[in-house]
């Protein structure tokens, strides 16, 4: 079997025997993901840094350096951090224990992650994450959820504005 269901009709049966499932259905849906109006098995998993209890985490980010290289973010409780070497590494320290938006942005001087929470706005190059800017001005930028798209930055769920969309310059 190649754990692959082709036409899912027949939903969900996580209460009859195996054998009885019909083969357009699924036990479960744990481990399976939706793809192209069908469902597959997903791809393994793998730990990332060392094991242990850290709790909640807030935001976990892949960002991308300009050769391609992976650098993967993390929010936890006061801590930003980044993976190195297979060593969680603290970038910033002493924030809230609140949610972060994260979005990648790429331009001619290089590329970036965006990290935007209620403790600043801060601009990130990913090939020397450990010296994060605090890009965050009162007077022209908000603090909310953000994404980049086409050179521009957009921001909702201000705390002042919880419906309104906002946009960036254009960075041509």
């Amino acid at each position: 079997m190649d754990n692959k269901i082709e036409i899912f009709s027949k939903g969900i049966h996580n209460v009859l025997d195996d054998e009885l499932i019909p083969r357009e259905a699924a036990s479960n849906s744990y481990n399976w993901i939706t793809q192209d109006g069908r469902i597959k098995l997903a791809g393994g998993r793998q730990i990332v840094g060392s094991a242990g209890l850290v709790g909640k985490i807030n935001a976990l980010w892949t960002g991308y350096t300009t050769k391609g290289v992976k650098v993967l973010y993390r929010k936890i409780s006061d801590k930003l951090q980044y993976l190195k070497a297979g060593v969680w590494t603290d970038i910033l320290t002493g924030l809230t224990d609140t949610d972060v938006s994260c979005a990648n942005y790429s331009s001619l001087a290089g590329a970036f992650t965006l990290f935007n929470s209620v403790d600043g706005f801060y601009l990130i190059n990913n090939a020397f994450p450990e010296s994060p800017v605090n890009i965050y001005n009162a007077s022209k930028n908000f603090k909310g959820y953000i994404l980049v798209d086409r050179g521009r930055c957009l921001l909702w769920n201000r705390e002042e504005d919880k419906t309104g969309l906002y946009g960036s310059y254009i960075d041509r």
